[in-house]
């Protein structure tokens, strides 16, 4: 195998061997995006799940800063700073994380 026989095994890689033979190339996946649901910024792609929270009634996913910045009222942030102080990490937050759109169903 000298290198005469590389260069014919390259040439059969981008050429192909018939002309009516095509291999068809998959397109990449799409990356999953991510669209806050408080803030409505553009979609990104999916940042790590731990900043994330999401909402107990439909499931869409908030930053974390949005829900606890935005949308939680006192009583939750009072739920949510005590399950913090207590440490209990293996027990979910009591706090009910529901986005707006769910809470404003709920109100009327």
């Amino acid at each position: 195998m000298g290198e005469d026989s590389v260069a014919r095994v390259r040439m059969a890689t981008v050429t192909p061997i018939r002309p009516g033979i095509v291999i068809p190339v998959k397109p990449p996946k799409p990356k999953p995006l991510f669209a806050c649901a408080v803030c409505k910024a553009p979609p990104q792609p999916v940042p790590p799940l731990d900043s994330l929270v999401t909402c107990q009634s439909c499931g869409s996913w908030m930053h974390h800063e949005c829900y606890w910045g935005r949308t939680a009222d006192a009583d939750e942030w009072r739920e949510y700073v005590r399950w913090l102080h207590a440490g209990a990490d293996d027990e979910p937050c009591p706090a009910k994380e529901i986005c707006k759109a769910c809470q404003a169903k709920a109100g009327a």
